[in-house]
């Protein structure tokens, strides 16, 4: 499972929170960084903010999709940034993308949308 967010306090929740789950997590701060550790780790999942220093969540969505190893990694998008509009572009433009997410989110939605994911990238 890995997490990308700039958010610290974000990050360490989300992280925290996919731990005490049994997940093994995998947390990044920047783009260019979390998608280093997706390219190289292959994680089940990905829970990606669209804000985040050096690399953009969605240039990193499109330089996955370019990749077949990691095309079919499922990613949810957890953003304060994304409105209806930005929502359904997204979902229309990027398959692996199965949910967004607008902070602030409940932690509850967001682990069964990450059971859901890792249970789609397992099949």
């Amino acid at each position: 499972m890995m997490v990308v967010e700039d958010d610290e306090a974000i990050s360490d929740l989300f992280g925290m929170t996919l731990e005490q789950e049994g997940y093994d997590v995998c947390v990044a701060s920047d783009g260019q960084v979390g998608l280093d550790l997706i390219n190289s780790r292959r994680p089940s999942a990905v829970l990606l903010d669209l804000m985040l220093p050096v690399i953009d969540g969605l240039t990193i969505i499109r330089r996955l999709l370019q990749d077949p190893e990691t095309a079919k990694i499922p990613i949810t998008v957890v953003s304060a940034y994304a409105d209806a509009g930005d929502t359904k572009s997204i979902l229309r433009s990027s398959p692996n993308v199965t949910k967004v997410f607008t902070k602030p989110v409940r932690v509850a939605d967001l682990l069964a949308q990450v059971k859901i994911m890792v249970a789609e990238f397992s099949a």
